[in-house]
């Protein structure tokens, strides 16, 4: 599961962080770790939209979402990367535990053989 995280984390920063939109307050949280900060609009902060974001930026300068995009799609690819993520860790898991149930009723990984 901590592996997923990492991935899904690296995802976000590299596909919707200053592409969709970008956060002036970005060191406060948001990302995909501290969902729903992703723009100061719910924190009474003004947010404006434009069609082509500014990456960088002062933080007295409002934050950006790009045109087209809003924090509902935002929450609509957190959720799926948290599924996808839970999925994949858990099939993983039930793969990881069929192996060494095997592997342990052939008495390969707790009952070896004295020398």
């Amino acid at each position: 599961m901590v592996g997923m995280t990492v991935l899904c984390d690296a995802l976000w920063e590299e596909c919707l962080v200053g592409n969709v939109y970008v956060n002036t307050d970005d060191g406060d949280g948001g990302g995909y770790l501290f969902p729903g900060h992703w723009v100061g609009n719910d924190e009474g902060f003004p947010v404006i939209v434009v069609e082509h974001l500014k990456p960088v930026r002062s933080m007295s300068d409002p934050d950006e979402l790009k045109a087209g995009w809003s924090v509902t799609r935002s929450w609509f690819v957190w959720s799926c990367l948290l599924g996808i993520s839970t999925i994949v860790s858990a099939c993983l898991s039930v793969l990881v535990t069929r192996r060494n149930k095997e592997t342990s009723k052939d008495g390969l990984l707790w009952n070896s053989p004295a020398s």
